[in-house]
């Protein structure tokens, strides 16, 4: 199945977990399977009494156009049926859907993105054995991180460490940058977070000293950067103050082993302009690549109208003359100047 139709069957299913059904004349909408109660996730009847027999036009009073509040509250749940006497009938209308998830019912990108990530988080509360049982969990965890006693670019530290951002080098071979992914502090195995900060040979050093080789045994074994920041953070305020030192320090040391970076000069944003009438001029440029120990050099001529006159590229001589010229010009451009030698 392609992708395009894979994202449409995703999106069809998120719409049916946001659709409520409105009610109108009751005639389109099954009181047992259909969403149609505005509350909870399914929108549905908690559990079927056994009045299976009933349709939705049963709970209306024909006469009045309104509920049968004596048979809603004998057949649903007490529950459900305090929320049913208090939806409004359109009787001149057909039942329609609408979307839950809108106070007015009408359906949006924005509220659809919303819904998804509800339902994400309910996905990653259902399979994190730690985390607690309401929705909400990871915003809690947030609280805790931007309270914690520190400087604030060690907040930031944590919160790109949580997101697991930092430009270690297997994050930025994953982001398309051709490098050495070997670690820079060991040289030995390849740097990803875990790696930098738990698994590196010269880091478990440090947790031995500071005696927190039982934290760092325990945060190696988290399945995902969001994992370690939330149980760091479920430790005593001092001490998860005190790990997460630990790992700025860490971070700060290993940057410094990062090669010495060389500043190059930026170029003023000029633009070339052509030389005056009868004369020519010449631009020259080179470069340099330390790490293949090459280098090359070239030089251009020009006239007042853009056109080439002399071209060189480290040893080779490309030569043309210029029609409109003298003969003396001519002559000088395509011969009388030396060529550089290599």
């Amino acid at each position: 199945m392609s992708y395009v139709w894979r994202s449409i069957l995703k999106g069809l299913e998120l719409i049916r977990q946001g659709i409520v059904m409105r009610i109108g004349n009751g005639e389109n909408v099954n009181i047992w399977t259909d969403p149609w109660i505005p509350r909870g996730v399914t929108r549905r009847v908690s559990c079927n009494q056994g009045h299976t027999v009933l349709s939705r036009v049963d709970l209306i009073d024909p006469s009045t156009g309104t509920w049968d509040k004596e048979l809603v509250q004998d057949i649903l749940p007490r529950d459900d049926a305090e929320i049913v006497l208090k939806i409004p009938i359109y009787k001149d209308m057909e039942d329609f859907a609408a979307w839950h998830y809108d106070s007015k019912g009408i359906f949006s990108v924005k509220s659809a993105y919303m819904v998804h990530v509800y339902y994400l988080r309910r996905a990653e509360e259902g399979s994190t054995s730690d985390a607690p049982g309401t929705v909400g969990w990871k915003e809690e965890t947030w609280k805790r991180l931007w309270k914690l006693k520190c400087p604030p670019k060690v907040h930031h530290f944590l919160w790109r460490f949580s997101h697991n951002s930092h430009p270690v080098r297997r994050n930025l071979e994953r982001r398309g940058m051709d490098l050495d992914t070997r670690c820079v502090v060991c040289s030995t195995l390849f740097e990803d977070g875990c790696h930098l900060f738990f698994k590196c040979r010269l880091v478990k050093e440090r947790w031995r000293a500071l005696e927190l080789e039982d934290v760092r045994v325990q945060l190696s074994l988290c399945t995902s950067a969001f994992d370690v920041c939330h149980s760091i953070l479920k430790l005593p305020s001092e001490k998860a103050t005190f790990v997460v030192a630990t790992l700025w320090c860490w971070w700060t040391e290993r940057n410094k082993a990062l090669p010495m970076k060389v500043d190059v000069p930026l170029r003023s944003n000029q633009h070339w302009s052509l030389p005056d009438t009868h004369v020519i001029k010449f631009n020259c440029d080179g470069a340099f690549s330390q790490n293949e120990q090459k280098g090359g050099r070239g030089c251009i001529a020009r006239n007042n109208v853009g056109r080439f006159g002399f071209v060189w590229v480290s040893c080779r001589t490309f030569c043309v003359a210029f029609d409109s010229y003298p003969e003396d010009v001519i002559r000088l451009v395509a011969g009388d100047i030396a060529a550089p030698t290599s």
